[in-house]
């Protein structure tokens, strides 16, 4: 594979930092608006006021989701060790679906930021930088899939 390929697999030993990180970050978000979402359907249900509790709620809906989240990773590693025991190759469809919406995502960035009057350059500039990334990720993904085959 050549060098800066993003199919490649990230070294455990970095991935042991960027995981919790990452699956955090995921927990707090899922966590603070799952909580969040549940006190306004309970107020809405007729149920009691919960708004000065939303912060313990929701930090202890992130608590839980990390939980979840950290069990869940550890057994999909768990699977991608058997698998890979067992010679078959990692799978690379949600790679390539997450190149493909990546690449809907620049385009419509693309279309919003040439909407104002004199184009929005910042705007232009993130989407080419995520256009680059899910085009590479989408070409490589496609070129390991065939190599693949045959």
């Amino acid at each position: 594979m050549p060098i800066g390929d993003p199919t490649q697999q990230v070294p455990e030993s970095e991935m042991r930092l960027l995981r919790p990180i990452g699956l955090g970050l995921l927990a707090l978000f899922i966590g603070f608006n799952g909580g969040y979402l549940l006190i306004l359907m309970i107020e809405m249900a007729g149920g009691p006021v919960l708004t000065q509790w939303a912060v313990p709620i929701c930090l202890t809906a992130s608590v839980l989701v990390f939980a979840w989240l950290m069990r869940r990773s550890r057994r999909k590693r768990e699977a991608a060790v058997r698998r890979a025991a067992a010679g078959q190759p990692r799978p690379l469809g949600r790679v390539m679906v997450a190149s493909v919406l990546m690449i809907f995502l620049g385009l419509g960035l693309v279309w919003a930021a040439l909407r104002h009057s004199p184009p929005n350059l910042a705007a232009l500039g993130t989407a080419a930088v995520i256009l680059v990334i899910s085009v590479r990720s989408l070409v490589s993904t496609v070129l390991e899939l065939r190599s693949r085959k045959s």
